[in-house]
């Protein structure tokens, strides 16, 4: 321990040195980078895993069409293909642009569980699915696959949770808000007009686009949000309408 030594006066008393507490600024903590911005997410990893096993045939010039669904190969007993449809895709291009489409909605949706992204990804292959079914026989004939379907759900579940969420800013809401009524829009005006929009400019083959597959997907995802964010609003204590943890956190 220190010691304070006494200082005299010019009236002669004795006057002590008290030490005034030093005054500091708080200094921030440093902020740890969120998991999903630091390594690839599990499902983004996955799911390029299975699009990788997919096409390996494009290698070779070919498509997987073992993999492609067709009902009639459903009803002969080929179930794998409802599951393995949605990871063929036709072309190198083909298979980027979906691709690409994919992953950055699931690093949109990275605060969401696994629990409820698989339920997202499920609904919207299931909604694309069943359109095209109802909708588009000629699926009978030339096939079906590709991510298109799904990744308009995506798109709708990402746009509407994000409307949701009160911890973005508000700005972020409304622009998630006008992306939900332009991708809306987008399907609505391609069921009416029977093509896909830009479908001319395409830089690579893409088969031929089943627009109804997109206008399927869009309400599965549309629909699967809806239901998680009723379910979470049950729940006393949740964060918000978006995410299962609150921002900044780390994700498991």
């Amino acid at each position: 321990m220190n010691t304070i030594a006494p200082q005299s006066t010019s009236s002669g008393q004795v006057a002590t040195h008290i030490p005034q507490p030093e005054s500091r600024i708080a200094q921030p903590e440093p902020r740890i980078p969120h998991l999903a911005s630091r390594i690839p997410h599990r499902a983004s990893l996955a799911l390029a895993i299975v699009l990788a096993l997919c096409n390996l045939p494009m290698l070779y010039g070919s498509i997987w069409m073992d993999g492609v669904f067709y009902p009639q190969a459903i009803a002969a007993g080929e179930w794998w293909r409802v599951l393995t449809h949605a990871f063929v895709h036709v072309s190198p291009y083909h298979l980027f642009i979906d691709g690409i489409a994919v992953f950055f909605l699931l690093r949109e949706l990275a605060r969401q569980s696994g629990r409820h992204r698989a339920l997202l990804f499920g609904a919207s292959l299931a909604g694309s699915l069943l359109a095209s079914i109802w909708f588009a026989p000629a699926i009978a004939e030339r096939g079906l696959c590709g991510l298109s379907g799904i990744a308009h759900g995506l798109m709708a579940a990402t746009c509407l949770l994000g409307c949701l969420d009160r911890f973005r800013p508000k700005v972020d809401r409304h622009i998630y808000l006008c992306l939900l009524i332009a991708t809306a829009s987008k399907v609505l005006i391609e069921c009416v007009t029977g093509s896909a929009f830009f479908s001319a400019s395409h830089l690579g083959n893409v088969g031929t686009p089943v627009v109804v597959c997109h206008a399927g997907g869009f309400l599965g995802g549309l629909m699967a949000s809806i239901a998680l964010t009723s379910a979470r609003k049950t729940k006393e204590g949740s964060y918000s309408g978006l995410a299962d943890c609150p921002p900044n956190t780390c994700q498991k």
